[in-house]
């Protein structure tokens, strides 16, 4: 089953969500059960009021390694925010009240494998992913932050060990590697059967990643290749879905033939739908079923891969780059140029809609 049909809502110009200024949701409200927007079923209309406040950063220029000019990607796990910075060729933490540079000196190089992180280059990072997260207990004891190395054409990983709870002032030990990638442009490596051979495998300009823990597979937005590629990671222990109770969870599936594989793009088949043209791919997210959702970025849609029926659905937008659809079904919706997507919990879909300079959700 594909995922639901959901509606969108412009959560920026729809202020305090107060029905006078939006009417079509007003409509709704006064009728019946939807809530603003038809974004969740069920239950009174209820009216809530976005928050926005900065986190980090401000609009200043500085040192690379004190001041973000350019921040892109960001991955979350618990305390810890990576932020991708390319303009700085750096990643940086957010750790409480602290920010500081995690991977990357400011320089534009891809070098640094198994030194210091702090001594470690990146050359262009869009990206960033939380892999695989070991715990004992509640406590988280090691995770992996994978990095697209975007100019670099390169994948890397920083493998992190946490201190334990009872040693507050140690600090976490990392190690970086490159995961896959030449370093040299170009599209090569699909059916690599090695370590080796995926670092040997040829990437043009990877500004997207998404990690499924549910398979040990990181997909990578191969962006100027018009391709969704997966990296199978064999080490890593496989984690059950975590779908929120009662939610209907993807099926078991065996592991791909390949450490590399095309899965979306050129070259790739899908059932019903032959070969699959996509247009400068940039933002990727996986949901608690594996499904996964691509920002087709020039096609002005978001897409949805389910690798448990091997089919791709267009998700939200009609292809014509535009703004509109609000209150309607998602794949009526006109985007322009969206260049991100994530997945929360309960299954609601937010989109960078970026030639609109507007952030969109379609509930689940």
């Amino acid at each position: 089953m594909g995922p639901r049909g959901g509606r969108v809502l412009n959560l920026a110009l729809c202020p305090g969500r107060d029905p006078r200024n939006c009417p079509d949701a007003a409509s709704r409200c006064r009728s019946g059960p939807a809530n603003i927007g038809g974004l969740h079923g069920g239950g009174p209309c209820r009216l809530r009021e976005p928050q926005l406040a900065t986190y980090a950063g401000a609009p200043a220029a500085g040192r690379p390694t004190d001041v973000a000019q350019q921040p892109f990607g960001v991955a979350v796990l618990g305390r810890y925010t990576f932020v991708a910075d390319p303009t700085n060729q750096v990643v940086r933490l957010l750790l409480g009240s602290t920010e500081s540079v995690f991977a990357g000196n400011g320089s534009l190089a891809a070098e640094g494998d198994g030194l210091d992180l702090t001594k470690s280059q990146l050359k262009g990072p869009y990206a960033v992913a939380i892999g695989h997260v070991n715990q004992l207990g509640f406590q988280v004891v090691s995770f992996d932050v994978y990095i697209a190395d975007t100019f670099a054409h390169q994948i890397r990983k920083v493998s992190v060990t946490v201190p334990p709870i009872d040693s507050p002032n140690a600090q976490l030990k990392t190690q970086i590697s490159t995961v896959a990638g030449s370093g040299d442009f170009g599209f090569s490596g699909d059916g690599a059967s090695s370590t080796d051979a995926l670092l040997k495998a040829q990437f043009n300009s990877p500004y997207g990643l998404a990690w499924d823990d549910s398979r040990s597979l990181l997909y990578v937005a191969d962006t100027l290749n018009n391709r969704v590629r997966q990296i199978f990671v064999p080490s890593t222990q496989v984690s059950p879905s975590t779908c929120p109770s009662g939610s209907a969870t993807g099926p078991l599936l065996l592991p791909p033939p390949s450490l590399l594989t095309t899965v979306i793009g050129s070259g790739a088949s899908l059932p019903g739908t032959g070969q699959v043209a996509l247009n400068h791919p940039r933002g990727l997210a996986t949901d608690c079923r594996g499904r996964l959702y691509i920002a087709d970025t020039y096609n002005n849609a978001v897409r949805v891969y389910d690798p448990a029926a091997h089919t791709l659905s267009t998700f939200a937008g009609t292809g014509v780059a535009g703004y509109g659809g609000d209150g309607q079904a998602a794949s009526k919706a006109q985007l322009k140029q969206p260049g991100g997507v994530t997945v929360d919990p309960q299954g609601n879909v937010y989109i960078a809609d970026t030639g609109n300079h507007i952030l969109r959700e379609v509930g689940s």
